[in-house]
């Protein structure tokens, strides 16, 4: 399939910018003894087999057949809490709906899920969901302080929607649309918008269109798939100046200065491809380009400065032998999750060392690991 304009040119630079072999780095077990303990979000424990029952069913999603803790769609998966030096893995959440975003603030752990936001305590007892017509499949979560107080911001990558829900009364104060402001359309071109007539001209010039219905926002899930809108939200970070960064799936790296209806985002980078895991670290964005299995790293005007491989060699699809699902920067280390190799890779970018930890189970399942935070206790 031909890529997009945006994205053939930003692989021209990628191609053309310094590469960072990260195959070569030496290898040390020493980087494990720098990390505390790390909490994982896995949305199947067998992702293979749900990768094959949505073949099954046409892509649609929907999954009725599998028998793991694999209800609700076979997305039915779990917390892990892993021991970096020992290398144990513990089961700490199970029966979790589709699990993906995390973050953890004072002990309390959130924890993404298909309809809503899961609370934990930090020995991982259950406290409470916060639900709401916009929060479905929380693929990505934050804390940021503002005025004074402390809000979650939850991404959906189902419906294209970033909200602001205030910590102490769970209630959603603010929201922004991606399809509404800026992002209307895939880059296959499928539309999405809430006038009807907008999207009856773009299907009758042969074209796909999805009319979003707000006053009922759960009715639009089975209709948007991921094709079908280019504001995915699947990754937050707060900057230091408390700025907003967000990644949306089909491409692009964006930066907010507030959570409300009508807010034009800053666009830093597009043409990614798949992107995943926003950061600003030291004066520098660092960001995946999980389809390519790189991670990217651009000065703060987003110039691009250095790309590093996380594989070097293409599968018969074409695509790269590592997905580099997230990132998380923990005690001056990447810990990379790669769900192509299924496992964690730690990298000391400076000194260029790295240790990989390997996941349960693998070869005969794959877990859908999602992201990776430090646990506090």
């Amino acid at each position: 399939m031909a890529l997009p304009t945006e994205q053939k040119g930003l692989l021209n630079q990628l191609t053309q910018a310094h590469q960072v072999d990260v195959e070569t780095f030496s290898h040390n077990e020493k980087l494990l003894e720098q990390l505390p303990s790390l909490i994982m979000t896995v949305k199947t424990w067998d992702n293979t087999a749900l990768q094959q029952s949505r073949a099954r069913a046409g892509g649609s999603g929907i999954n009725h057949g599998l028998d793991q803790k694999k209800e609700k769609g076979g997305e039915l998966g779990g917390l892990v809490l892993l021991d970096p030096k020992s290398g144990k893995f513990e089961e700490v959440g199970n029966n979790l709906y589709g699990p993906r975003g995390i973050f953890l603030d004072k002990g309390l752990i959130f924890v993404g899920v298909v309809d809503g936001i899961e609370v934990f305590g930090s020995d991982f007892s259950r406290k409470e969901k916060i639900k709401g017509p916009y929060l479905h499949w929380i693929h990505a979560l934050a804390v940021m302080e503002d005025d004074g107080r402390k809000y979650l911001l939850a991404g959906s990558s189902k419906l294209g929607t970033l909200s602001k829900i205030d910590l102490h009364s769970h209630e959603v104060v603010a929201k922004w649309i991606g399809w509404e402001n800026g992002f209307p359309e895939s880059h296959n071109g499928a539309l999405v918008t809430t006038d009807i007539l907008r999207a009856q001209t773009r299907i009758a010039q042969g074209g796909v269109a999805t009319v979003f219905n707000k006053s009922n926002p759960e009715i639009n899930i089975d209709v948007l798939s991921t094709p079908r809108q280019a504001s995915r939200i699947n990754g937050i970070f707060i900057t230091p100046e408390n700025k907003i960064l967000l990644t949306l799936f089909s491409g692009q790296l964006i930066e907010l200065d507030k959570v409300a209806e009508k807010v034009t985002p800053r666009v830093i980078v597009t043409g990614l491809i798949n992107p995943h895991a926003p950061h600003f670290i030291n004066g520098f964005y660092w960001v995946t380009n999980t389809h390519r299995g790189e991670v990217v790293q651009l000065n703060n005007r987003g110039e691009l400065l250095n790309v590093y491989l996380f594989s070097n060699s293409l599968q018969a699809d074409g695509r790269e032998s590592s997905w580099l699902q997230s990132i998380a920067y923990i005690n001056g280390l990447m810990v990379c999750v790669d769900s192509t190799k299924q496992e964690l890779l730690v990298v000391d970018m400076k000194d260029e060392q790295k240790v990989n930890i390997q996941f349960p189970d693998y070869p005969e399942n794959k877990w859908a690991v999602q992201e990776v935070i430090p646990h506090e206790s």
